[in-house]
């Protein structure tokens, strides 16, 4: 409860809550508007949530490797020195983390001129 009152903390909460729930908002009005509008049958809908999987999968197996080399540019400019360990479960660390890896939302959904 504490982390949740911080107000830092929150704020960061807010901010992605509010991002998740407009995404699946348009998400979920997209695949009946695309129906509708251009007549697009279930391949064609189901082929617009495609990228988003594809995009998890991505951001899954390169975040880990771009965000240590983030860490490792700061601790340069900071004059850190950088101690490697190799832990055991860094070995696995990337197969746990491909599924369920919708974590920065850097992908786009297809276009829809691009499903015809």
């Amino acid at each position: 409860m504490k982390t949740v009152l911080d107000i830092e903390t929150w704020v960061i909460l807010n901010r992605t809550g509010l991002l998740f729930a407009g995404f699946y908002a348009v998400m979920t009005g997209a695949s009946t508007s695309f129906s509708k509008i251009y007549h697009f049958n279930d391949i064609h809908v189901a082929l617009m949530y495609l990228p988003i999987g594809g995009g998890g999968i991505v951001l899954a197996l390169t975040s880990g490797r771009i965000l240590d080399w983030n860490y490792r540019r700061h601790a340069k400019h900071a004059g850190l020195a950088i101690v490697k360990t190799e832990r055991p479960c860094s070995k696995s660390r990337g197969w746990e983390l491909l599924l369920p890896g919708v974590r920065m939302n850097v992908h786009r959904p297809t276009p829809p001129f691009l499903l015809q």
